[in-house]
């Protein structure tokens, strides 16, 4: 069945005690049902696990759930792996869920992690996303180097709302350079909630210029309305593919042999 936008879900999300089951999950015995079920034409396998911890956004109906679009006989595509930072309740998981699903989740449940997979088209290529929404409360703060290894570009998102989650942006782009050792890396800058006008906190001139600075693109967003949710994974897929182009052909004249000149010959001349 022909597929139009291949899905990989795998949801860990935090409860009263979904933090207990996650330590001990490899002691928990699971139930699995294959499911097939039909969403937007494509045929879908849905394997849920016997978790106690039940989450309530729309299509996930547990902590841990992986949903497989089937896409026999179609052609590998190039994938991104794109890592989404900010401190916790700025709307990582809503953005993301409203880029997957088209639906605007209204219940706040902490995540520790979550993987998603999207098929979406980038200046007429198709690609694969293959997106991390990552933990954004401090407990969980020693992951963020594992999350950053893993990236190759990122959506750092705040909340317009919230002044002390852009500062905190700030010093995730340096957290960045310095785990991948350099001056600069694909990212986008997210402000969102902009539909929550009367209470912004932060300025969209704000953001703009910290987004100039660093050379990265910049949007203000709302999951809720449904805007600018789409077009920073887009243009984060546009920065990588740039970065990636850069440092192809650096390496590619790094590598290159020394043309080596022509040795002039000597000789005695007889007079």
């Amino acid at each position: 069945m022909e597929d139009p936008a291949g899905v990989f879900v795998s949801v860990t999300t935090l409860s009263d005690t979904s933090v207990k089951l996650h330590k001990e999950e490899d002691k928990i015995c699971r139930k699995r049902t294959d499911i097939k079920r039909k969403d937007n034409g494509a045929a879908v396998e849905s394997v849920p696990h016997n978790d106690k911890s039940s989450s309530k956004r729309k299509g996930l109906q547990s902590n841990r759930l992986d949903v497989r679009f089937l896409k026999e006989g179609t052609a590998a595509k190039m994938m991104y792996k794109i890592v989404i930072l900010g401190e916790g309740g700025v709307g990582k998981s809503a953005l993301t869920i409203q880029l997957i699903q088209n639906y605007f989740t209204t219940e706040y449940d902490p995540t520790i992690e979550s993987n998603y997979r999207k098929q979406i088209a980038v200046d007429d290529d198709t690609c694969m996303l293959d997106i991390l929404d990552t933990a954004g409360q401090e407990e969980f703060s020693a992951m963020r180097a594992q999350y950053i290894r893993s990236g190759e570009g990122f959506v750092l998102v705040y909340s317009i709302t919230a002044e002390e989650s852009f500062l905190k942006v700030h010093s995730t782009i340096q957290d960045i350079h310095k785990c991948k050792d350099v001056d600069q890396f694909p990212v986008v800058i997210v402000g969102n909630k902009c539909d929550m006008e009367k209470d912004r906190e932060v300025l969209t001139s704000h953001g703009r210029d910290f987004a100039n600075g660093i050379g990265a693109p910049f949007f203000e967003s709302s999951a809720k309305s449904r805007i600018n949710t789409e077009e920073p994974f887009i243009e984060l897929v546009r920065e990588i593919r740039r970065y990636q182009g850069k440092n192809k052909k650096v390496e590619t004249a790094a590598a290159a042999p020394a043309k080596k000149g022509k040795k002039k010959q000597g000789g005695c001349i007889l007079i």
